[in-house]
């Protein structure tokens, strides 16, 4: 699924009022990093969180037919930053897996959400 424009730019400006607000290095470096035009697909793809307090996401992640891991794997596709307390190990460890070859894809919890609301759940 990949994100309109409109859409791109909007949560590209939501962010960065977040970086802004946050003012913080950890949140300026992760918003420097973001893969912005990039497609999320769930099906049997592998997710790592950064900064998230709670499950919610990971649930609709596994409906949606992703998996979901607790730490940065080699397989990891997305690695999902929540900006208002983005971290910065998974963050380090995904750039160095970018440094060898390996094709994480950097994205925000609201390019996440906004993903979500353009695919539905394949489990009944």
């Amino acid at each position: 699924m990949r994100i309109d424009d409109f859409t791109q730019e909007r949560i590209k400006s939501e962010i960065y009022g977040i970086v802004m607000d946050n003012a913080s290095k950890e949140a300026l470096k992760a918003y420097k990093n973001l893969d912005f035009d990039v497609d999320i697909d769930f099906v049997d793809k592998h997710f790592v969180f950064s900064g998230f307090k709670h499950n919610e996401p990971v649930d609709e992640i596994k409906k949606r037919g992703g998996i979901v891991h607790g730490s940065m794997v080699k397989k990891a596709d997305y690695l999902v930053i929540d900006m208002y307390s983005p971290g910065v190990v998974k963050l380090d460890k995904a750039l160095e897996l970018r440094k060898q070859g390996y094709p994480v894809c950097i994205i925000s919890s609201h390019q996440l959400y906004e993903a979500f609301k353009h695919t539905e759940p394949i489990d009944a």
